[in-house]
């Protein structure tokens, strides 16, 4: 376990890297401005492109919250992570895992290195992509679950859990559709037609490490944050989390919710409560 004080700079640095690349990102996007680009979004009314432009959106919201509460931490002087970044965390952290699982499946795009040549500015983003992801990994998976707090637990409704549904659907979609374009230019399958002809296989791959990994570190999704809601446990974090996604592909398992319980939650010995105060 890291004790208090080694989390505490792992805290400090991943919100200077944090700005630091919000920085490099909007300088980039200044620089390497194509109005071209932002006319094919608009003018080619294809769902990729849609999906694409929702994306570049969320990215850009995700940028305005790291300068946000950059300027909330320079007039409370004091260097810690403010809420307003658990939406570019948990945006940064999911579009990331998707990007590497689009990487292990595509014969022309790396996580890092790629068939064509790139500048010198996108291997430092990659660099610090890297460093982020492992900065957030250290800090959430030390911090304390809800197992270590339970006077904060509230029952959660139904209505709240679809909506919870809903919203982690809508983000999957809009991340992992651009991202199955990018797979049409080539993959490791393009010999396999039963895996050609459906993108359902893709789906369900990023939709199952969307909730393994979110739940893991954060012990929340976007729906989650939305609704402020938790996942709460007291078995080990990584058994639990991962019975718990791997349950969620059971056959009808959403139907199981018209019962008292669902099965990824009676099965893995889970709960979704309501919190007054995230654990981190």
């Amino acid at each position: 376990m890291i004790n208090q004080q080694v989390r505490s700079l792992i805290e400090q640095g991943l919100i200077i890297v944090l700005i630091i690349n919000t920085l490099l990102s909007l300088f980039s996007t200044v620089y390497y401005f194509k109005i071209e680009y932002w006319k094919s979004l608009f003018t080619y009314f294809e769902i990729f492109n849609v999906f694409e432009l929702i994306r570049q959106i969320m990215g850009y919201i995700a940028d305005l919250c790291i300068i946000i509460g950059g300027i909330q931490m320079i007039m409370s002087k004091k260097l810690s992570l403010p809420k307003i970044y658990r939406f570019p965390i948990y945006f940064f952290i999911t579009n990331s895992l998707f990007w590497l699982i689009t990487t292990q499946f595509s014969t022309e795009f790396g996580f890092i290195f790629q068939s064509y040549e790139v500048n010198t500015i996108y291997f430092i983003f990659r660099g610090l992509q890297l460093i982020i992801m492992l900065l957030v990994a250290s800090f959430y998976l030390s911090a304390p679950t809800l197992a270590q707090q339970p006077s904060q637990r509230i029952a959660v409704s139904k209505g709240t859990r679809f909506l919870n549904y809903f919203i982690d659907l809508l983000v999957i979609t809009i991340l992992v559709v651009p991202n199955i374009n990018i797979l049409s230019q080539g993959t490791i399958f393009d010999s396999n037609s039963i895996l050609n002809e459906s993108p359902y296989w893709f789906f369900s791959l990023n939709m199952f490490f969307y909730y393994l990994v979110l739940e893991l570190l954060f012990g929340q999704t976007f729906g989650k944050l939305v609704t402020q809601t938790h996942v709460a446990y007291s078995d080990h974090r990584l058994g639990t989390i991962f019975i718990r996604t791997l349950c969620r592909f059971i056959p009808f398992e959403a139907f199981s919710f018209f019962g008292k319980k669902g099965w990824h939650d009676s099965i893995s010995r889970t709960e979704v409560v309501k919190v007054d105060q995230h654990p981190v």
